[in-house]
């Protein structure tokens, strides 16, 4: 059995850590669930994560019980959030604060980069995820530019299309 702890840190420098499950929380098994919903954008805003951790747990765990809590909050201070004191086999971190963060678990310090999941194994990065762009629901400035140029050039081509019909002889 293995043991894991699913973070989120958001904008406002705080920081959410869920209670520790323990069994199958391999990146291949039970963390496959938490790597996909991360990578399909299903875990961007705290909400989402909370929703999430207690979702993950009635279908695994059951450990949220009346009046269990099964995440516990704080705040960073100077980008830095110290895990030493906790000792699960796995780490999903999801970096949302807008800042690169380090990270203490164990006896190691990791960077994170921000709008990545990190996923530590024992003292060692698993892997970093990314989530995957072509989910994304917002339109980049460029994108919008280069949406905005295809219109006009239909536009343009209407009005001379429109234009080309009134000379033609009939």
């Amino acid at each position: 059995m293995t043991r894991g702890i699913i973070v989120y840190i958001g904008i406002s420098g705080e920081y959410c850590v869920s209670t520790e499950f323990n069994g199958d929380m391999h990146s291949y098994s039970h963390g496959l669930e938490i790597i996909d919903k991360y990578k399909n954008r299903k875990l961007v805003t705290k909400s989402d994560y909370v929703k999430f951790v207690s979702a993950f747990d009635r279908k695994h765990f059951h450990y949220g019980g009346e009046g269990d809590e099964l995440v516990h909050c704080g705040k960073i201070e100077d980008d830095r959030l110290d895990l030493t004191r906790l000792y699960p086999d796995y780490f999903y971190i999801i970096n949302h604060s807008g800042n690169k963060i380090s990270f203490t678990c164990r006896s190691n310090t990791f960077e994170l980069d921000d709008q990545a999941m990190t996923i530590t194994h024992f003292e060692t990065v698993d892997r970093v995820v990314k989530m995957d762009p072509s989910n994304n629901p917002m339109i980049t400035k460029q994108r919008f530019v280069e949406i905005m140029k295809c219109l006009n050039a239909a536009h343009d081509f209407s009005r001379e299309f429109n234009d080309l019909i009134l000379y033609i002889p009939w």
